[in-house]
């Protein structure tokens, strides 16, 4: 852990934390929780964990982005996903005892609260319902992973793209993706430069808009239509 991630920081307030899958928890509960758990904060490219890990605790994204990812036998990054404030992870570890199931990184200066390991026992422990919280969040980002790889081996870059931006877009507002370029160009296994090629050509055309490490939807009716046109 870098210097400035070990920087002390005030603790997190239980409204911090009442997020996902704490959003309806008990006020009593977070406000138990809160002084146990602290913020910690990554400078762009620190290393929050690596995939394999032990789990000290899950994470929840106060500001900046993380990007979820593993490193191929080649060598090779492969992006999952790029969360943004707001968004938990680091719970499969917790849950199963395993190593972590991914890396992750900060992009952009990024402040986290780490739920530690016994403070996420407690929760769930003491609330039962957050359970089904924390299982409806594994089962949205389960569906996301079925409908992405299916017949996604099958599909040509462009259709693939647009598909990752819709399922991406799912995770927040519906219209903001939160990745580069070069971030899309590694979910994809693509370079960045054909990343470019399509987006500008879909910017001209009135679907997107391009922002600095961001992507807007503006006519996912279109980027839908690009998928279901592909030869199957």
């Amino acid at each position: 852990m870098s210097a400035e991630a070990s920087r002390a920081h005030p603790a997190p307030t239980p409204a911090q934390l009442a997020q996902g899958w704490l959003r309806d928890a008990p006020a009593d509960l977070l406000a138990e929780i809160a002084p146990t758990t602290r913020l910690v904060t990554y400078p762009d490219g620190e290393c929050i964990h690596l995939h394999g890990d032990p789990a000290q605790g899950m994470f929840l994204i106060v500001r900046g982005r993380v990007r979820i990812s593993r490193t191929t036998g080649a060598g090779s990054e492969l992006v999952y996903s790029v969360l943004r404030a707001g968004e938990w992870f680091g719970e499969i570890a917790l849950i199963d005892g395993g190593g972590r199931t991914h890396s992750a990184h900060a992009q952009g200066s990024t402040t986290l609260i780490l739920l530690g390991s016994a403070a996420f026992t407690r929760i769930v422990d003491g609330y039962p319902a957050s359970r089904w919280a924390l299982m409806q969040q594994l089962c949205e980002r389960i569906r996301l992973i079925f409908d992405e790889v299916e017949h996604a081996s099958e599909m040509p870059a462009e259709a693939r793209l647009a598909q990752r931006l819709l399922l991406l877009a799912r995770t927040g507002d519906g219209h903001m993706v939160a990745a580069s370029n070069e971030e899309l160009g590694r979910m994809l296994a693509r370079s960045r430069q054909t990343i470019s090629k399509y987006l500008q050509a879909w910017q001209r055309a009135g679907w997107v808009r391009c922002h600095y490490r961001g992507v807007e939807i503006v006519d996912a009716a279109a980027l839908r239509m690009l998928i279901g046109n592909t030869p199957s």
